[in-house]
């Protein structure tokens, strides 16, 4: 019988306390302005400094400060457009919910039909399935309509289920498409809501 012996991880460091000045410098002359104030850490009182040491993730973070930092100065300059409301109380176009429906159906049979029921599986398939259906039915266009999809996913033994939801909205414009998809061991129920924003 083998004997299994875990090998030791070795982390190896740089002192960078030399590479973070000259990077600094580099990065000034690429931008032609300050990126960032990288201070070089000062030794304790006390303590016999070799050499200073700047842990990686310090480095990385002064970096992205100053970059944030510029990056929100730009944007200020940007003015936003103002846009007037319309006022429109009724949809150019209805819901297509035919469309949305079979977009449901394709997506969840196309990822569950050889699917084997697993707890820690369907968690995160129903945030992938989920995911997935919104950008198919966004990738429609449907105009002034928030969008909001519900997957459940569950194992099949001879049980019923009844999957309902209640909610306010606006009988006219407000709708919803569902469709099923169940296989010998897991059934599954995915609803997009269509709620219309004035």
């Amino acid at each position: 019988m083998e004997v299994f012996e875990p090998q030791a991880r070795v982390l190896s460091f740089q002192s960078v306390s030399d590479d973070v000045s000259d990077y600094a410098k580099s990065l000034r002359r690429a931008s032609g302005s300050s990126v960032a104030s990288l201070k070089q850490p000062t030794p304790r009182r006390g303590s016999k400094a070799v050499g200073s040491y700047v842990s990686p993730y310090r480095l990385w973070r002064q970096l992205s400060d100053g970059l944030q930092d510029k990056q929100n100065a730009a944007d200020d300059e940007v003015k936003k457009s103002v846009v007037e409301n319309t006022y429109r109380t009724k949809p150019k176009q209805k819901f297509p919910e035919r469309e949305v429906e079979e977009i449901i159906r394709s997506s969840l049979q196309d990822m569950l039909k050889e699917q084997i029921y697993s707890a820690m599986e369907c968690g995160f398939l129903t945030k992938l399935l989920s995911s997935r259906i919104m950008e198919r039915v966004k990738s429609l266009n449907i105009e002034r309509y928030k969008l909001v999809c519900l997957v459940n996913v569950g194992s099949k033994h001879n049980q019923g289920i009844r999957v309902a939801s209640r909610c306010l909205w606006n009988e006219d414009v407000d709708t919803q498409a569902t469709a099923s998809v169940e296989n010998s061991t897991l059934f599954a129920v995915a609803t997009v809501f269509g709620i219309y924003f004035e």
